[in-house]
């Protein structure tokens, strides 16, 4: 797309994001033949380092954005994490309910998932640490059903998403499966952790084009100027980069305008925390009543009647050794 297209909808400047990934590739390509006698330094990901004006309240925020150009080509491995056949339990077959989804896959023409992993499966085979770090390097990516995304941190540990390589959630039913698929596949995933002003989105790779990576780039832009908190008032500054590389500046703005107000989705994010504290110290009282009782009843019956009315309340008792005194 030309640069009058990106315009009316991009707050980049195409000629200026075009410079800086020119420069970039340069970069990468004398790193490299520097090093090609010792250590190869790998650019594997060129990403965007986002700075905000105001850290935004809300808390690992995963917003997707749709690119151009697939970071995932048609060689990658992709593993799809399924409900089980039947419902959960024990007699829930593994190989009978990824058989299902293969061939439910094949109906809808969904030729991209190289892997269909039950909860059976991931639970009964990648319960150690040492087995999801094996998981972790088998399969590019890993997507997920979206009725069981909120099952994955319990399942898969705290190895998936410390490298933010946690399933990515897909609506896996309809005529409109493949569609679903082949969206989440083009994705990018941009995550706001919420505890400083900088955070990084994966744009493209290293081996695409220029073309391609502007193009991606300046889809992110639209995507990011969508999803951030309190507009793009907020973006202080856009870099892009690679892992070993020097960030270059595509994007400045030093005007603080309309940036101190919450965002609607924080506002939201800070009702639900709150709501949330509410009911979690609710059913706390509740829990703590039904104890307390518990033990009394308990403690009741295992007394007989006669004994029972022998055992003095501490309350009754200190009054009573009061009253003695005087």
């Amino acid at each position: 797309m030309d640069a009058a297209n990106w315009k009316k909808t991009c707050p980049l400047d195409f000629e200026q994001v075009t410079k800086a990934v020119k420069a970039l590739k340069e970069y990468i390509s004398k790193t490299q033949k520097k090093n090609e006698k010792g250590f190869l330094e790998e650019h594997n990901d060129i990403q965007l380092q986002v700075l905000v004006h105001r850290i935004p309240a809300v808390k690992n925020k995963r917003s997707f954005i749709e690119l151009p150009h697939s970071l995932y080509p048609e060689s990658a491995e992709i593993c799809l994490i399924t409900r089980d056949h039947g419902g959960p339990g024990p007699d829930s077959d593994p190989e009978k309910t990824a058989e299902k989804w293969q061939n439910l896959l094949k109906k809808h023409g969904v030729e991209r998932i190289a892997k269909v992993m039950p909860l059976k499966e991931l639970r009964t085979d990648y319960g150690t640490y040492d087995a999801r770090r094996r998981l972790l390097t088998m399969y590019d990516l890993f997507l997920c059903e979206e009725s069981i995304i909120h099952r994955m941190p319990n399942l898969l540990g705290k190895i998936f998403f410390a490298v933010k390589r946690d399933p990515w959630p897909v609506a896996m039913y309809g005529k409109h499966m493949k569609e679903e698929v082949d969206i989440a596949i083009s994705n990018t995933r941009w995550i706001i952790s919420g505890e400083g002003s900088s955070s990084l989105v994966i744009a493209a790779r290293t081996n695409f084009s220029v073309e391609q990576i502007v193009e991606n780039i300046m889809a992110c832009a639209v995507g990011i100027a969508r999803f951030v908190p309190r507009g793009w008032n907020n973006v202080r500054a856009v870099h892009v980069k690679t892992d070993n590389s020097i960030a270059l500046p595509i994007f400045y703005n030093d005007c603080r305008v309309d940036v101190n107000d919450l965002d609607f989705s924080e506002i939201r994010y800070l009702l639900r925390i709150k709501q949330h504290a509410a009911s979690k110290k609710r059913i706390l009282n509740l829990i703590g009543s039904k104890k307390i009782s518990y033990k009394r009843h308990k403690l009741g019956d295992t007394l007989d009647e006669e004994e029972s009315e022998k055992v003095p309340k501490r309350r009754k008792k200190i009054k009573l050794d009061m009253e003695d005194d005087f």
